[in-house]
């Protein structure tokens, strides 16, 4: 078999010894000192009709994201939570259950009969 794999004791890949390891914090500073001059230049471009339009959402979508933070998500899922039979709960069980629905249910649903 060519190759075999690395050595006992012999690093192969991952991080050089001797480099520097810039901690999370660090390269948040770094970084940060370049924020301004970096939003300038996605302006630049959202700016500049001669860019594809393509380039030129990509760049204000960027700014946008920075200034009002992403935009929410909507909840993803097949709709397919499972299949109940109902007919085997009480109606002190159904009511409980309803209660319990309705608490954990988000505020935008619509459809609550009460």
């Amino acid at each position: 078999m060519p190759g075999g794999g690395a050595k006992p004791g012999e690093r192969r890949g991952g991080r050089q010894k001797g480099s520097r390891n810039l901690s999370s914090r660090e390269s948040r500073a770094i970084a940060q000192g370049y924020g301004e001059e970096v939003l300038e230049g996605l302006m630049e471009i959202f700016r500049d009709t001669t860019q594809p339009g393509n380039f030129r959402i990509m760049a204000g979508r960027e700014v946008l994201d920075r200034a009002y933070g992403k935009a929410a998500q909507p909840d993803r899922h097949s709709d397919n939570v499972g299949n109940y039979d109902l007919s085997k709960l009480t109606d002190d069980q159904l009511r409980t259950t309803y209660e319990i629905l309705k608490l954990a249910t988000p505020d935008h649903v619509i459809g609550d009969a009460d």
